[in-house]
């Protein structure tokens, strides 16, 4: 069992979990997973100069037997927004997991799963906290990622599978109106 309360949640899994020791990512391999992340807010439709300030939350290494680890970061952030007299919420976020490819004997670093979100509360997907384990013994570190809309929640489980970071597993819908409590009957005079 892997209890992750900042998930809520509680993970069940026949393979043993151990406990990885990463080492702690380099400001350069950073650096350049910033840069795809913002090429990615900029491809969404983002400028350049608001991609550039969409902070890093939260970043992991991913091991991976036989390869280099993969980099798994979270960028968000909340801004206002004024339209008309009017003014909104926007939240943008951003999962990726980068791996460095190592081609014709250069190396260079491809986002291999993007998971971006930009709009309003009631119609964007939240993402985290996140959690990097290996949950099938299969060597490779798997992401789990919640996911948060406006009524709901679900998780994912991403892995590296058929040589690729893919969507192997969405967890359970909860509703937040389920864990509301009934509400109390009103006496009768």
């Amino acid at each position: 069992l892997l209890p992750l309360p900042e998930l809520d949640l509680v993970i069940a899994t026949d393979q043993p979990l151990k406990s990885a020791s990463r080492k702690p990512l380099t400001e350069e391999v950073l650096d350049i997973v910033d840069g795809l992340a913002r090429a990615a807010f900029v491809k969404e439709g983002l400028t350049a100069e608001l991609s550039a300030q969409i902070p890093r939350v939260w970043q992991s290494a991913a091991f991976m037997p036989g390869r280099p680890n993969a980099v798994v970061a979270l960028y968000r952030r909340t801004q206002t927004v004024k339209q008309r007299d009017a003014t909104y919420k926007r939240i943008i976020n951003q999962v990726i997991v980068a791996e460095p490819i190592t081609e014709k004997g250069q190396t260079s670093w491809r986002s291999q799963t993007n998971l971006v979100s930009i709009g309003n509360p009631e119609t964007s997907t939240f993402y985290g906290p996140l959690a990097v384990v290996d949950l099938n013994g299969d060597g490779f570190e798997d992401l789990l990622v919640r996911e948060t809309r406006f009524d709901r929640w679900s998780y994912g489980i991403y892995s590296r599978y058929q040589d690729r970071w893919q969507s192997r597993y969405s967890g359970r819908e909860g509703n937040y109106s389920a864990d509301i409590p009934e509400p109390e009957p009103e006496p009768t005079p």
